[in-house]
């Protein structure tokens, strides 16, 4: 079978997405048009039952997929990694799955011949989204809201306020987080990629589940490290890591030029974190002992897309070498004694 081709594309990078799957029962949301000389979306304003609307992109409209509420994203703005950004999301989905963590609901799709993910609503009806910038600004918090410890204030605040916030809840929410990014090398998770999901009438704020995992594994490196050669150094990739000036979730505040070591960072941090508390202990183990990049890959692959094997080699690779990295500081931490059977 032919490997779809991408217009403006990377040929390194086209073989990562082959034989993707379709929907054929999207339609536009109500009150919505699609004009086809540009293809731009416009509202029809006399009527208020149109979901959402965009002047730019798929990527800002709503669409009514299956009686649900999606977005459908294609990344044509990243055409060189494109591939790899759709394959991201889903793998992220299912590693999430994997740990109990809670993460927008993805499935492969094509829109007029642009290959894409449906990316479904993450929010209930009677619910909010609120980024972290913006509870920055309603608590008047100074810190740029990134860390685990940020976001423990701010939270504190709130309920301290009187609104309703499960904080040891939400606190084990974003612990996991903090594991997860850095399992899957996330670099996109700064302070406007975080959200909650608030609910007026019932005054409860909680995480909402994460979206936006494109960035994961270092996807805009890839062809920095030759990913399609034969081999690609495990320390090469921590020092792009290092060395990226893009955003990352961690424990404790980081240095706001970006600390010259951010992997050994917050891999510390994180267990520090489990030997300060038997529940966070726990929650790390757990996640260690689930965490399974093969068998996601394969969830992955029965949707229709199909990775190559030099992709799933590079990813494998990166989260096995985290997971041990993980494990032995912990067993160093704790006198050399393992706690895993």
């Amino acid at each position: 079978m032919n490997v779809i081709s991408v217009t403006g594309e990377n040929p390194l990078y086209k073989s990562i997405i082959k034989n993707i799957g379709r929907f054929e029962n999207i339609k536009l949301a109500t009150g919505v048009i699609l004009d086809t000389t540009p293809k731009r979306f416009r509202a029809e304003y006399n009527t208020t039952n149109f979901v959402g609307i965009s002047t730019k992109s798929y990527g800002n409209y709503w669409f009514n997929v299956k009686g649900k509420e999606a977005i459908f994203k294609s990344f044509d703005a990243q055409p060189a990694t494109k591939s790899a950004r759709i394959v991201n999301e889903l793998l992220c989905m299912e590693l999430c799955k994997q740990i109990g963590l809670k993460c927008a609901t993805y499935e492969p799709a094509t829109i007029d011949g642009n290959n894409g993910i449906i990316s479904y609503n993450v929010a209930n009806s009677d619910e909010t989204m609120i980024s972290a910038c913006e509870l920055k600004a309603i608590t008047n918090n100074q810190n740029k809201p990134n860390s685990l410890i940020d976001y423990y204030r701010i939270l504190k605040t709130l309920k301290n306020r009187g609104t309703n916030i499960d904080l040891g809840q939400e606190i084990v929410n974003m612990y996991k987080l903090a594991i997860f990014d850095l399992l899957t090398l996330q670099t996109d998770r700064h302070s406007g990629n975080i959200f909650f999901l608030n609910n007026k009438k019932s005054n409860t704020l909680r995480l909402s589940p994460i979206f936006d995992n494109e960035l994961s594994f270092l996807s805009t490196h890839l062809q920095e490290m030759h990913l399609f050669y034969d081999f690609v150094d495990i320390d090469l990739v921590k020092d792009y890591y290092n060395d990226s000036q893009s955003a990352v979730f961690s424990i404790n505040p980081l240095d706001k030029k970006y600390c010259k070591n951010k992997y050994e960072t917050i891999k510390k941090d994180i267990i520090l974190f489990a030997n300060k508390n038997e529940k966070a202990k726990k929650i790390l183990k757990d996640i260690l002992e689930k965490f399974n990049i093969k068998n996601a890959l394969r969830k992955v692959e029965q949707t229709g897309v199909k990775i190559p094997l030099v992709y799933k080699n590079y990813v494998t690779m990166i989260t096995e070498t985290i997971k041990n990295d993980l494990k032995n500081e912990l067993e160093i931490s704790n006198n050399g004694e393992s706690i895993f059977a």
